[in-house]
Formats: C-alpha cells, sequence, structure tokens
C-alpha cells in the first residue's frame, strides 16, 4: 500500500511517495518516488523545483583592435552615410573595412577572422564568405553604385561651394627624364608624362602637378 512521506529539510519539507513492491527474486521491496516541495500539506499539493539553467558557454574573441577602430569610426559622420547608401549590405561592407585595416591581406580569408574577432558582435548581418565578398565588390565596382554612394559623400564633406576639380591626361613623348614612365592613355599604352591638373573650385585658381 502506498503513502506519502514528508521530510524537512532546513525551512522546506520534501514529499515523497513511498511504496512496496517485489523484486525479481520476489522479496518485497521499499520503492519510493519524489513528488516536490509541499506548498499544502492538507491539500497535499507540491511544486518541484526547477532545474537550473545551464550557462552556455561564452565565446573568445579577439577584441581589443576592433573596438578601438569602432569607438573612432562610429564618431565620423560618413559611417551613418555608408548605412543610408548600402542598406542591407552595410554589416558586410564594414566588416570588410575592418579587416583591411587590422589584418589587410586576401579578403578571401575574411570569415574566420570574423567568427574569431568582436566584429561579429558590431556587424552581425556581415555575410563573410568569399563567394559572397566576391559579390559586394563586383558590387561595388558598378558605376550606378559609385554615384550613389558620391552623391551622398560629396554634401557631407564639401558643405559649401568648396571643392577640387582634378584633370588628369597623359603627354605621350619619347624625353628620357625621371617622371616618364610607361602609362595608360585613350586606350593605348605609351611612353609618357602624366599632367594633373587640380583647379579650386570657389577660386578658380589652379596648381599643375607632373607625375
Amino acid at each position: 500500500m502506498a503513502f506519502i512521506r514528508y521530510k524537512k529539510v532546513y525551512n522546506n519539507t520534501y514529499a515523497y511517495n513511498v511504496w512496496k513492491e517485489k523484486n525479481e527474486k520476489g522479496e518485497w521491496k521499499q520503492k519510493s518516488k519524489y513528488l516536490g516541495v509541499v506548498t499544502d500539506i492538507e491539500k497535499k499539493t507540491y511544486e518541484k523545483k526547477r532545474k537550473p539553467i545551464e550557462k552556455q558557454e561564452s565565446q573568445i574573441l579577439e577584441y581589443g583592435d576592433s573596438y578601438l577602430i569602432n569607438e573612432i569610426t562610429t564618431q565620423l559622420p560618413i559611417v551613418g552615410m555608408l548605412s543610408m547608401v548600402f542598406g542591407a549590405l552595410f554589416d558586410t561592407l564594414m566588416a570588410l573595412v575592418y579587416h583591411r585595416i587590422i589584418i589587410g591581406g586576401a579578403m578571401c580569408h575574411a570569415e574566420p577572422w570574423y567568427d574569431g574577432n568582436y566584429v561579429n558582435q558590431l556587424f552581425p548581418g556581415a555575410n563573410m564568405t568569399s563567394q559572397n565578398i566576391s559579390k559586394v565588390l563586383s558590387y561595388l565596382g558598378e558605376e550606378s553604385v559609385q554615384r550613389a554612394f558620391f552623391a551622398a559623400y560629396i554634401p557631407l564633406v564639401c558643405k559649401d561651394e568648396s571643392g577640387v576639380i582634378i584633370d588628369s591626361t597623359g603627354l605621350p613623348n619619347e624625353i628620357d627624364m625621371p617622371i616618364t614612365d610607361w602609362g595608360h592613355h585613350n586606350g593605348g599604352i605609351a611612353f609618357e608624362t602624366r599632367l594633373i591638373l587640380a583647379v579650386d573650385r570657389k577660386s578658380e585658381r589652379p596648381s599643375i602637378i607632373m607625375s
């Protein structure tokens, strides 16, 4: 016949269902089952204590380099502009920028670095697979994307009419001097000097640079 046994430990009373049953040898043995902490002994209500939540192991990340760069870049207006222009690609773009600053080298190896660096917490939406990086770099090379970037960037850095207009022209010649070298000009390759003319938009005063 089964009965309830109570056991008090410090400030709690615990309830057990106790009964006897025969084992394989035909012998009577006492069995018990834990019912929980007694909440009302007259109504025989019990509450089982919840199992403690297992703590998950925290990820170990390289922290200092990306944290320092982030503290600097978040103060720059260009970051908000990049987020506006590139939208869903912003996290991937910024992760690649951080990789270039901190590590450098081939971007096809950026994914393992991203997984082990604090940058994956700063930009959790980044897709750093080598295939996606190739797609992003190809996208950045599109003229429409570059136009969208400069349309947002120029008003950000040139709040008035100031600015510089630059014209670069190749001057093919056969003069043997240090500033003459092989260069690409008008779809062909020639031995030339590069003439760069920079004009201040506001004062209209030029400066000539030979390279």
